[in-house]
Parts: C-alpha cells; structure tokens; sequence
C-alpha cells in the first residue's frame, strides 16, 4: 500500500467523519481533533504516538492494508451531566470503499 489510499477519519462524539487523501493527514486530522478536548496527559501521549509518533504511519499503513481500518478507544471527561465522568470513545481510521 503506498499510503496514498482514501480514507475517513472519526473520533466519536468529537470530529464527524472526513475524508482525506491518505492515512497520514488523518492521523494529524485526530491529533487536533483531541486537542480541544479533556483527557489524561499518558493517553493524549499515547493516542499520539499511535497516530503520529515515529513508525506510526508505516503502522497505520500496514494495518489499513491487512484490515481496512485502525481504531483506538480512549476515554474523554465528559462533563454534561451532573456529576464529570469518563466516556469510551473510538477513534477510527477506515479506507474508502474502492
């Protein structure tokens, strides 16, 4: 896969489906999404690094050529309700139907 596939990119309940020309651009797409939202300071490290950390892209690529999509669950402080709680939320990158 050269990476320059068509994807769509979404973090649930933060950025609507997009897509974008390759996995690269949605990576960095997710990465400012999560930006604007709160989370522990290890996992917006971590869910960086998976995104765009060194070796990521070749990453995303080879799971997008074996499986059709990447997804990570984090968990974002969700504070609509009375009392702030922790949410799962899923991150995902797809391939465009071919």
């Amino acid at each position: 896969m050269s990476g320059g596939w068509p994807v769509v990119a979404e973090a649930e309940a933060v950025m609507g489906r997009v897509r974008f020309p390759g996995p690269a651009e949605a990576a960095a797409a997710l990465v400012r999404a999560l930006r604007g939202v709160e989370m522990g300071p290890q996992q917006r490290a971590y869910a960086e690094g998976c995104l765009i950390g060194a070796g990521a892209a070749e990453y995303l690529e080879r799971r997008l050529d074996r499986a059709g999509e990447w997804t990570l669950t984090v968990h974002l402080l969700d504070r609509s309700g009375t009392r702030p709680r922790w949410v799962g939320r899923e991150l995902r990158i797809s391939l465009v139907a071919r």
